[in-house]
Order: structure tokens, then C-alpha cells, then sequence
């Protein structure tokens, strides 16, 4: 026969102090891991923000520039086409650049595009009100 432990030997441990078992280590060790992990997110993600701000400060005033070279370049291409300088063919060159960058400076809103649309229509056989019918 076996011997059955006396009720007086068993002894209760409260759970802060039951050993864990292997699997509840592991999830443990996983739970820790993954703390830290969304830590590093959120660190990551705040990096990511004041990127895009200094991003954001030092491209604007180029892309502000950048439009404001287009518009002068527009305007020299319509005091060309006015002249007799240009051949024909420079001519039509002249005409289709002007009309592109006419037409993005308008798509693009801004200041440079003020007056932008009257420019295009003025040197393009198709205003910009019927090739955005069109589309």
C-alpha cells in the first residue's frame, strides 16, 4: 500500500510565489519582448513626425521658388512668341512648353498661377476648361 501524505504536510503557496511553469516563462519573456517593441514604434513614429516637419520646412520654400522659375519662364516663352525671333518650328516648341507649364502652374493653385490660365488659352488651341470637360 501507498502512503498518503498527512493533510498537515501539504502546504499552499500564494500564486505570487508558485513556480512558473516553462510555457508561462515563455509567454512572459514574449509579453516583455512585445512592450518593448511597441515602445520602439512609438519612438520611431515621433522620429517620423519631426522628420516630415523639418522635411516639410526646407522643401516648401524650394517648391514656392520652383514655381515662381516656372512662371517667369512662362512669361519669357509668351514675350518670345509676340517677337520675330523664333523660327516655326521653335516656335511650336515654345508654344507647347508654355502650355504645359501654364497648365500645372493653374492644377497646381499658388500665387504663380495667377493669370496662368488666360496665358495657356491665349497659345493653345484648346483652353483649359475643355480639356477639363474632356477628362
Amino acid at each position: 500500500m501507498t502512503k498518503i501524505p498527512a493533510a498537515a504536510s501539504l502546504l499552499v503557496l500564494p500564486p505570487s510565489a508558485q513556480p512558473l511553469s516553462a510555457a508561462a516563462r515563455a509567454y512572459n519573456l514574449q509579453l516583455t519582448r512585445i512592450d518593448k517593441l511597441k515602445s520602439q514604434l512609438a519612438e520611431l513614429d515621433a522620429l517620423g513626425q519631426l522628420h516630415r516637419q523639418e522635411l516639410h520646412g526646407a522643401i516648401d520654400p524650394l517648391r514656392r521658388q520652383l514655381a515662381q522659375g516656372q512662371r517667369e519662364l512662362a512669361l519669357a516663352l509668351d514675350g518670345f512668341l509676340q517677337g520675330k525671333e523664333l523660327s516655326r518650328g521653335q516656335c511650336d516648341t515654345a508654344r507647347a512648353v508654355l502650355c504645359q507649364i501654364a497648365r500645372h502652374l493653374v492644377e497646381s493653385g499658388g500665387p504663380a498661377g495667377e493669370g496662368m490660365r488666360e496665358l495657356h488659352d491665349r497659345h493653345s488651341p484648346r483652353t483649359l476648361a475643355q480639356i477639363k470637360q474632356d477628362a
